[in-house]
């Protein structure tokens, strides 16, 4: 079988495949078996870790000094030394967290979290993650979140298809931003674009599938970044959700989206490939919907309701 797209894309020069289960170098991901085992073994190593005066000791340039201080306390409160030690409100991750208001004070929220997340018995949920999505929308920054995503032993993210879909969705933006400004050689939008394809790498670290709307978020996301490598690479992505799956993984929006897009670009053989798709497979626009959380911090979505005349 010849190599596919987006297998050689991560081998290259930073992933690699074996035995169907995607492992990204430099400690990005690790298997599920290789995640317990190091939990595992390294677990009173972490917990005894402390944190030293320094790390905490001046106020950091354009950090709210309440919100500092409740850093510093939590990080002083929590240098563990056994099961038995005191734990913080279970509320106190989501209210730090909430409160952001630039990356300086994001870069501490994601040294609580990891902090939090060492301790183990607190509990981390859909929602924690979700609220880090929501601080990355409002920054307008993808990093922090992509960072958390890739880095699955750090911080016990707990994405979902929609948590991923918007990353995407925001890391493409970022992209359409830069190259506005910067070109199409700007270097932190390609390396954005590399993030796209990490990101859809380590879906299946978190137990979700790499289904139509993993490729088609994929897909989507290339395109409307505006940048021509990113076209490229839409196109060969499509391409292998065609080959892949019957029917193909690929859904209404991702299929009018190629559609649209060959029809600019005067393709009208390949533009009539995607509209026929979207006839044959009978597919049709979601359904809007908005995410609500239950009370344990799991994800669900509520279909918004039609206005009536």
């Amino acid at each position: 079988m010849s190599k596919r797209f987006l297998s050689s894309l991560l081998q290259a020069p930073r992933a690699l495949r074996s035995e169907g289960n995607i492992v990204i170098k430099n400690g990005l991901m690790v298997s599920n078996s290789k995640f317990a085992s190091v939990w595992k073994a390294d677990y009173s190593k972490r917990v005894n870790k402390i944190v030293f005066e320094d790390e905490v000791e001046s106020l950091p340039e354009g950090v709210n000094p309440g919100l500092y201080n409740e850093y510093f306390k939590f990080m002083n409160s929590t240098k563990l030394k056994d099961l038995g030690a005191i734990l913080p409100r279970k509320s106190l991750l989501h209210t730090f967290l909430q409160k952001i208001q630039n990356k300086e004070e994001f870069e501490l929220g994601l040294k609580l979290l990891e902090r939090w997340r060492k301790h183990y018995v607190l509990p981390l949920s859909e929602r924690t993650t979700w609220i880090l999505l929501s601080k990355c929308q409002y920054l307008n920054d993808p990093e922090p979140l992509t960072r958390v995503l890739l880095d699955r032993w750090r911080y016990k993210a707990f994405p979902t298809d929609y948590i991923y879909t918007s990353i995407f969705k925001l890391i493409s933006n970022s992209i359409h931003d830069l190259i506005a400004i910067e070109g199409q050689e700007s270097e932190l939008a390609n390396k954005y674009l590399d993030d796209l394809f990490r990101l859809f790498a380590s879906i299946p670290q978190y137990n979700l599938e790499q289904g139509a709307w993993a490729y088609s978020s994929l897909i989507t996301s290339l395109v409307d970044s505006g940048m021509e490598e990113g076209w490229v690479r839409a196109v060969q992505v499509a391409e292998e959700a065609m080959v892949d799956s019957i029917p193909p993984k690929i859904n209404y929006e991702a299929a009018l989206k190629l559609q649209e897009e060959y029809a600019k670009r005067g393709d009208s053989t390949n533009s009539n490939v995607y509209k026929e798709m979207i006839s044959n497979y009978n597919l049709k626009p979601k359904e809007p919907t908005h995410v609500a959380f239950d009370e344990e911090g799991r994800m669900y979505y509520k279909p918004i309701a039609k206005k009536t005349n």
